[in-house]
């Protein structure tokens, strides 16, 4: 037996291509012709209508005065996040549906846009991402979804430190990475030393994410501790009563820990056991202050570092940038000594009764350590 349709049981769907800031575009969930549902018979009409953004009152947009098929409808010039309700029924030779659809609230919004590809700046041992707020398209951005690509380019989350929807990330539309994060041999990116920073961001808001943005192409490359200093040894200045120690300067880009000759080595901190093998390990420079020289003398006018002569004393070097304190070199043992005092005037006497003379000398000051040896030259 044909009736009128039954009730649509199903709202209105808000179609997310059609719809935007100052468009909404839906569609009517289908009432088969001839089914129990559609009164035994076919569906003439759809009728959609809406309040027009306040009230209770509806008003038709499309399948009343004439009756239409066509289960899309668009209204426009819509306020930008203004919220619609809407509602329909259907319609068969024998009339209406008695009742309407379920309503439907839907904002005249989209998606956000994409933003502009965030920077990212190396800030110590950290690293700062930072973008632009991208078009809401009528809802507001309620988080960002921040990703950095790992090192074997895929992309991946840091919900650390940089959660997106934080309040402070979403107010400040940046957030800060340690560096250590992103190098950690087994963390989730694994960057090496040099390589680019690369992140993309995405908005979401109450309509879900927008499309991400483009990656940066330049920016923040990783930089890593500097290498232990290396060639130890004493220098010209040891004598029996200051010790000069001497290494090699971290000069490579590898050596420094960073790419592009933009790592500078701020300060070489050395130490000395001060003569005693079992004690702790003393600054002579570069922790309070800094101190870039590749030498070190002991001073012997300052208490804390008189020699004793001919005393052996072990020292080790580290280096400084920006990411902190690298490793010590490898100890290095300097005697407390130097090369014997210029010897006085030789004396030569002839010996009587034979064919031959004698040389006679006053040994020289040994400056730390025994004489051993001369060497005589006639």
């Amino acid at each position: 037996m044909e009736t009128p349709p039954d009730t649509p049981t199903l709202p209105p769907e808000r179609d997310e291509a059609g719809t935007s800031t100052t468009q909404i575009q839906l569609t009517m969930p289908e009432i088969a012709s001839g089914s129990l549902a559609a009164g035994s018979t076919a569906i003439s009409s759809y009728n959609l209508e809406w309040n027009q953004g306040s009230g209770t009152a509806f008003y038709e947009v499309v399948g009343e005065t004439t009756e239409s098929l066509d289960r899309t409808a668009t209204v426009d010039s819509l306020a930008p996040g203004q919220t619609y309700t809407f509602r329909y029924r259907v319609k068969n030779i024998h009339g209406w549906s008695a009742g309407y659809s379920p309503e439907v609230q839907i904002m005249a919004a989209s998606k956000p846009s994409a933003p502009a590809a965030p920077s990212t700046t190396l800030v110590g041992s950290t690293v700062t991402v930072a973008w632009g707020a991208p078009a809401a398209n009528g809802a507001p951005i309620l988080s960002y979804v921040i990703e950095i690509q790992d090192s074997a380019g895929g992309w991946q989350l840091e919900t650390t430190d940089c959660d997106g929807a934080d309040p402070a990330t979403l107010s400040a539309a940046s957030c800060t990475i340690p560096q250590s994060t992103l190098t950690s041999p087994t963390g989730s990116f694994q960057l090496e030393r040099g390589d680019l920073v690369v992140a993309r961001v995405g908005a979401v808001n109450q309509l879900g994410q927008g499309d991400p943005s483009p990656a940066n192409s330049d920016g923040a490359r990783i930089q890593t501790l500097p290498a232990a200093p290396y060639g130890l040894a004493s220098g010209p200045g040891t004598s029996a009563s200051q010790i000069e120690v001497a290494w090699s300067p971290l000069a490579t880009d590898a050596e420094r820990g960073g790419v592009l000759g933009e790592v500078a080595i701020t300060s070489y901190h050395v130490e000395w056991d001060a003569g005693t093998p079992t004690g702790p390990w003393a600054e002579l420079v570069g922790l309070s202050s800094a101190y870039v020289a590749t030498t070190y003398t002991t001073s012997p006018s300052d208490p804390a570092q008189v020699l004793t002569a001919g005393s052996t004393y072990r020292f080790r070097v580290r280096a400084q940038n920006a990411q902190g304190w690298g490793a010590y070199s490898s100890l290095v043992s300097i005697l407390a000594a130097g090369v014997p005092a210029q010897m006085a005037m030789v004396t030569v006497t002839d010996d009587a009764g034979v064919p031959s003379v004698s040389i006679h000398w006053t040994s020289p000051a040994a400056n730390g350590s025994p004489l051993t040896a001369y060497e005589i030259e006639i």
